[in-house]
């Protein structure tokens, strides 16, 4: 590990780590080590974490908190606790009260605090709040279901390591309350670029007045997430709503799918990757920005003129979209037991009034034309009434 370090420029170990890749890379600074050292095993990869877990427990490197969250490892708790505090673990679990010693602490939670003193170093009563926020920030920006996981800071605050006026519980702090401006929904996906994140806010800003806060605000997630930040990421350097064929086939073709990660009963976490429903609504939403850029181009050139380009989304793409949705039955209609055998209004099969009528229309008949149908005049025995006979016959005169 440090033979590896050492061929990166630093006056110290943890300015080398920091030229080296590996803190852009997550788990995969192992492969990015072996291929520099020019060893390519199985065993040289275990001795290269190895050999980082030693360097962290002895505080000669300390990885940012964001690493840390992508990088997990099952050891960092059982090294931190035999190795770097032992006392302070040990206070930690003599603050738990009697149902909290008779559970197992979950395994996240002593991860958590072995991930604040990797990065911060000291003992656990070094632990400030703002170090706790800084975490939670972290997991909330890399985790997919990073929003619950605040037990290590009640754990925390229970060994009186904080002073009086901190906060109970860290539940609600990272959680919307109320409406946010078009500003702050848009920089909630941290866009790059300048000009288009502008453009965005801009945009809506003018559509607000006549759209209510929902619609709004999945607007936002359209067009800053799933149109411009997947582009941003995938196309580095895009510094126009111009995009080339190649760039709209792509991102369309990233976009009918949708990866999300779920805990196994083993503990683990797995990608699945499924399609996505809303396909075609986030095309008509995106092809709506442009052509409203392009008709309000007409009114304010100055303001709107420049961005004013081609659309990427044909119309035909998203024509009829949801006249392809599937009609919702009612339950009783879908199955041949249902409650109501026979769903016919008006029996057509003859009998005798119907005979009678049939023939009493006839004088009033044009020559030629078919003799109008009696089925509305009398239901049959056993048929289902939905109501009262037409006003005037379906082919009378």
């Amino acid at each position: 590990m440090l033979t590896w370090l050492g061929t990166f420029p630093g006056e110290s170990w943890q300015q080398r780590w920091c030229s080296s890749p590996a803190p852009l890379l997550g788990q995969q600074w192992v492969d990015a080590a072996m291929d520099g050292l020019n060893y390519r095993s199985d065993n040289v990869g275990k001795e290269m974490r190895t050999g980082l877990l030693a360097l962290l427990c002895a505080d000669v490197l300390r990885p940012d908190l964001e690493w840390l969250v992508k990088s997990r490892s099952p050891y960092w708790a059982p090294a931190m606790a035999a190795h770097r505090d032992p006392s302070g673990f040990t206070a930690l679990e003599a603050s738990l009260d009697p149902v909290q010693r008779t559970s197992r602490l979950p395994v996240a939670t002593l991860s958590q605090i072995a991930k604040l003193l990797i990065a911060k170093g000291g003992g656990i009563r070094d632990i400030t709040v703002g170090d706790c926020l800084e975490l939670r920030a972290a997991e909330v920006r890399v985790l997919a279901h990073g929003a619950g996981r605040t037990l290590f800071y009640s754990l925390l605050k229970g060994m009186d390591i904080f002073p009086d006026d901190a906060p109970v519980t860290l539940n609600r702090l990272t959680s919307r309350v109320g409406q946010q401006s078009p500003t702050q929904l848009i920089d909630r996906y941290g866009l790059r670029y300048t000009p288009v994140r502008d453009l965005l806010i801009d945009y809506l800003y003018e559509r607000q007045p006549a759209v209510d806060y929902t619609t709004l605000e999945d607007l936002a997630r359209t067009l800053g997430l799933l149109f411009w930040k997947d582009i941003e990421s995938h196309t580095p350097g895009t510094d126009s709503l111009r995009l080339t064929r190649a760039t709209a086939s792509a991102w369309k073709e990233r976009l009918r799918t949708k990866t999300t990660r779920r805990r196994l009963p083993d503990g683990t976490v797995a990608e699945i990757t499924s399609q996505r429903k809303s396909y075609t609504a986030v095309l008509t939403g995106v092809r709506g920005f442009y052509l409203d850029i392009a008709e309000w181009a007409l009114e304010d050139p100055a303001r709107w003129g420049p961005w004013a380009v081609p659309c990427p989304i044909r119309a035909a793409e998203v024509s009829g979209w949801q006249r392809k949705r599937p009609a919702v039955r009612p339950a009783w209609t879908r199955g041949p037991g249902n409650a109501f055998p026979s769903c016919r209004c008006w029996s057509r099969q003859p009998n005798a009034t119907s005979t009678k009528l049939s023939s009493a229309w006839r004088p009033f008949v044009r020559r030629g034309q078919a003799t109008p149908s009696p089925c509305w005049a009398r239901p049959s025995p056993g048929a289902v009434s939905l109501g009262g006979p037409p006003a005037t016959a379906p082919n009378g005169p």
